[in-house]
């Protein structure tokens, strides 16, 4: 019977694990920003405070394009696959 570590490839396994975590985790937080963002934004906007509802606002647009350009990342990744 062949070893393990001759029939999977351990590092390459290892590096999918490890990336998976980090895009999972990554965009997860990430995505999280663009909805604290949006919901602080509404509150400061009734709380009559245009300064820091800008502020939130310009956080969930930053966010929520870095959602997209991971998202993109990610399909181009497995596209070259």
């Amino acid at each position: 019977m062949a070893p393990l570590a001759q029939i999977v490839d351990v590092g390459g396994l290892i590096e999918v694990i490890w990336a998976s975590l980090l895009a999972g985790v990554g965009i997860c937080v990430v995505f999280a920003l663009v909805i604290v963002g949006y919901a602080r934004a509404v509150d400061m906007s009734r709380e009559d405070r245009p300064v820091a509802a800008l502020a939130y606002l310009a956080v969930m647009v930053i966010a929520f394009a870095g959602v997209l350009a991971m998202a993109a990342f990610g399909i181009a990744v497995m596209a070259s696959k």
